[in-house]
């Protein structure tokens, strides 16, 4: 956990240095927390909650919810250029605002190119952080970045969603 202790910063730069040649380091891991989702439907909203002792880990977490029967909810873009014949993997945990049971669906798809690759998967939230998760197959070239989707398919009701990771299947 890195503290910083000066206001207005906005932005923060992360380097890794590897300087001895002909060696390789693989990183793992690693987790930057980036709340620049953005909404989607007409009466989708979203609230950053922080509070560690709800959260699923770290200091807090996504709250979404939508009030009609418009497709609504958050996505993010990652950038990347995708390499065809492999898999990318959005895991998230979510959970319920309410404890009640609330519907909701994952999609992660390619950016760019000619042609998209999808894929989507559904999820039933309650009381506990569950861990949900979708992958897609990259079969098509010129894909230049990874959009993940969370959508509330209930109206009326919360979505908090936390420890979101997009990652390449090994």
């Amino acid at each position: 956990r890195l503290p910083i202790a000066n206001s207005g910063h906005t932005q923060m730069t992360v380097q890794v240095l590897l300087s001895t040649s002909g060696v390789t380091l693989d990183v793992d891991d690693v987790i930057v927390q980036d709340y620049d989702w953005t909404v989607f439907g007409a009466t989708a909203s979203q609230t950053q909650v922080n509070d560690a002792d709800r959260a699923q880990s770290g200091s807090g977490y996504l709250k979404i919810s939508k009030t009609s029967n418009v497709d609504g909810g958050v996505q993010i873009d990652t950038a990347g250029n995708l390499s065809t014949g492999t898999s990318q993997t959005m895991s998230m945990y979510v959970r319920s605002t309410t404890g009640a049971n609330v519907a909701g669906h994952m999609t992660l798809s390619g950016v760019g190119g000619s042609a998209q690759d999808t894929a989507s998967t559904s999820f039933t939230a309650s009381t506990d952080w569950k861990k949900v998760s979708v992958t897609v197959a990259i079969s098509n070239a010129g894909q230049t970045a990874l959009r993940s989707k969370v959508f509330v398919d209930a109206v009326n009701a919360g979505l908090e969603i936390d420890s979101v990771n997009v990652a390449q299947e090994p």
